[in-house]
C-alpha cells in the first residue's frame, strides 16, 4: 500500500522473530528478502533483516553477542548482533555558495 503512493519508497525490517512466519511477507512483496543467512541464536536464524535493498549491501556479518557492562550485574545477551553495511554511500548535498546573489537555487553536488 505504501508502494503504490510513493514509488521511491524503500524497506529494511529487522527483528528478534521467534516464531514468527516471515513467508507471508515475503510472498506479498516479490522485491524483498531476507539476508540473514547464519545462525544468531544457537543454530538458527532469529533475527532478521528484510529488505529490497539488499543489492546495496554487503552480506550481513554476525559477531558475538554484547556483554554486560562492567557495573552492571546481569547475562549477555543470548543473540548474537546483526551488522549490516552499505556497499555505497551515495549523498546529495546541497548548499549555496557565497556568491550567490539571490541565495534562492542550491547547488547540487553528488
Amino acid at each position: 500500500m505504501l508502494k503504490s503512493k510513493y514509488d521511491n519508497l524503500k524497506f529494511i525490517i529487522g527483528g528478534d522473530i521467534n516464531s514468527l512466519d516471515i513467508k507471508p511477507i515475503l510472498d506479498s512483496a516479490p522485491s524483498m528478502k531476507q539476508v540473514v543467512d547464519k545462525p544468531t541464536h544457537g543454530n538458527r536464524i532469529l533475527d532478521i533483516l528484510i529488505t529490497d535493498l539488499f543489492q546495496e549491501f554487503y552480506p550481513p556479518v554476525i559477531k558475538e553477542p554484547l556483554e554486560c557492562d562492567e557495573d552492571i550485574t546481569g547475562q549477555p545477551s543470548d543473540h548474537k548482533i546483526v551488522y549490516l553495511c552499505q556497499t555505497i554511500l551515495q549523498l546529495t548535498i546541497y548548499y549555496l555558495p557565497r556568491n550567490n546573489p539571490d541565495k534562492k537555487t542550491p547547488t547540487i553536488q553528488t
